[in-house]
């Protein structure tokens, strides 16, 4: 018997979305491998952990993603919090436990097991194991997007073997670009465009586009980036785009992919945490720098943006999550993955880049018309749309997955920008440090230069 397959009974009857109780013997927490993947209910519920794995670590306070690149960047400061000081300062110290290292590739083991147990099981449906593996490559994908753009170089892992994966080295990150294609490329043709519960909580088709065009972008292949953006749009399925107020949630019409939360509330609550009543900041805020940023009229400012005065100081927050306790009914609030508004930045960034600047401006317009602002003249300069749709995307995606981190870096925006910002920067901060731990454990890795 394995004790890798404890499945959690909440994670098992929510987020597969069961509508009869099931009875499993022997106990859920001595299941094996063969009677695991026997059952469409319990093998779901082994994919639905990936997904589970993922939001706890981009949630936890020490290793949120989200707030590690905004302090990296221009983003985020920290109110009072002395654990935010070297990742504002860009001067990260290579502790164990530092960064979303592990909780990434706990993310990627459990994928490559899923993958391995799928292929040998002959009690699923072909239709169901299709689903299961595409979604466990688009969850390894996923992850491994984030791992190359925090790390750069990593180990390139596709099983569960623990002799091999003990002693990889760190991969060019070509072939962890080529790796992270050829999974969404798969999970394309094995997703289903419809939801497998009926939330928008479990990847289809158009969450694998999505990816892809956001890693095309990256890779500056703008024709890709182009197409794949075009096609989640041209769905019919994320459009319009949800009134700022009302985008973060759940199943909210432009959300292409959520991670569900069990409370009702997501991990905005840390984003906006802190005695606001009393006027106390939260300990996460946005620099003042991003505020001054945000155009007059913009009205993502006043749903997307709180503001607090403490002794004469005014501090900004992030309020794109509401809620703040357990939540129920139509005010429940899921953590945003993908959505469609980014697509329409996307393809606006890869039309101009082809010198298609009409183009890009009319997808601009549309995030521009939801913010209740003016539209941009189809008739300026290839270089101004694109500056336009850099500062766009910066106010879309704020306090979003690292997204301002990821695009001063794919850019090369690093240095003008963080440069005059931030005294103590080094041109080698725009790569992460491997914990050390991770460097005790496999000697055929090599830290990233300036740590």
């Amino acid at each position: 018997m394995t004790m890798k397959y404890i499945i959690p009974i909440l994670l098992l009857f929510c987020l597969t979305a069961c509508e009869k109780m099931v009875t499993i013997n022997p106990p859920l927490d001595q299941l094996t491998a063969a009677s695991v993947f026997s059952d469409s209910v319990t093998a779901s519920s082994v994919a639905a952990s990936m997904y589970s794995a993922l939001n706890t670590n981009e949630y936890g306070n020490t290793t949120s993603m989200t707030v590690l690149g905004g302090y990296c960047a221009d983003e985020f400061t920290g109110y009072v919090l002395t654990s935010s000081i070297p990742y504002v300062n860009n001067q990260i110290p290579a502790e164990p436990g530092t960064g979303p290292w592990a909780g990434l590739y706990k993310v990627i083991y459990k994928a490559n097991d899923l993958l391995e147990q799928l292929d040998q099981t002959k009690a699923l449906s072909p239709a169901f194991i299709k689903q299961l593996s595409g979604e466990a490559k688009f969850m390894r994908a996923f992850s491994y997007f984030y791992l190359v753009n925090f790390y750069g170089k990593v180990p390139l892992i596709t099983s569960t073997n623990v002799a091999q994966n003990s002693a990889a080295p760190r991969s060019d990150t070509a072939l962890v670009y080529a790796q992270i294609i050829n999974d969404l490329t798969s999970a394309q043709t094995l997703l289903s465009v419809n939801y497998l519960t009926g939330e928008k909580v479990r990847a289809n088709k158009w969450a694998a586009t999505a990816l892809l065009a956001r890693v095309y972008l990256y890779l500056k292949d703008y024709k890709n980036a182009e197409q794949s953006s075009a096609q989640v749009t041209g769905s019919g399925i994320y459009t319009p785009l949800n009134a700022p107020g009302n985008v973060f949630l759940k199943n909210s019409q432009e959300a292409i992919l959520q991670f569900w939360t069990p409370l009702g509330y997501s991990f905005g609550i840390v984003l906006n945490s802190g005695n606001i009543t009393s006027g106390i900041p939260p300990s996460v805020i946005f620099t003042k720098n991003l505020a001054d940023a945000i155009e007059p009229g913009d009205i993502r400012k006043t749903n997307w943006v709180g503001t607090t005065t403490y002794q004469a100081v005014t501090y900004y927050y992030c309020t794109k999550y509401k809620q703040r306790t357990t939540t129920t009914g139509s005010a429940i609030e899921y953590t945003m993955a993908l959505r469609a508004a980014e697509q329409y930045l996307i393809h606006a960034e890869a039309v101009a880049q082809q010198n298609r600047v009409s183009e890009a401006v009319v997808d601009l317009n549309i995030v521009r018309a939801r913010a209740s602002l003016p539209a941009i003249s189809a008739s300026i300069s290839k270089d101004s749309c694109i500056r336009a749709i850099a500062k766009e995307n910066r106010v879309e995606m704020m306090g979003e997955w690292a997204q301002r981190w990821f695009d001063l870096k794919r850019t090369g925006q690093t240095d003008a920008v963080l440069g005059a910002l931030k005294p103590t920067w080094k041109p080698t901060a725009v790569l992460f440090p491997i914990p050390a731990i991770e460097l005790l454990k496999n000697p055929f890795l090599i830290q990233n230069d300036g740590y």
